[in-house]
C-alpha cells in the first residue's frame, strides 16, 4: 500500500468534511470552484507532498 492511501484515510478519521467546512466558515472563505473541492485540494497537496 502506498503511503500516500495510508496517510489520506488517515487523515479523513482525523479531519472531517465537516471540520473544514467549519474551518472555511471561520476564515470568510467561499469556494468558488465548481469541479475542484477544498478536500480535493487538501488531497491533492498531501500526495505531491509525498511524491506519489
Amino acid at each position: 500500500m502506498k503511503k500516500s492511501i495510508t496517510l489520506l484515510g488517515a487523515l479523513e478519521h482525523f479531519v472531517m468534511e465537516e471540520d473544514i467546512g467549519e474551518i472555511l466558515q471561520v476564515q470568510g472563505y467561499k469556494d468558488m470552484a465548481r469541479k475542484l473541492s477544498i478536500s480535493m485540494l487538501l488531497q491533492f497537496l498531501i500526495m505531491t507532498a509525498t511524491h506519489e
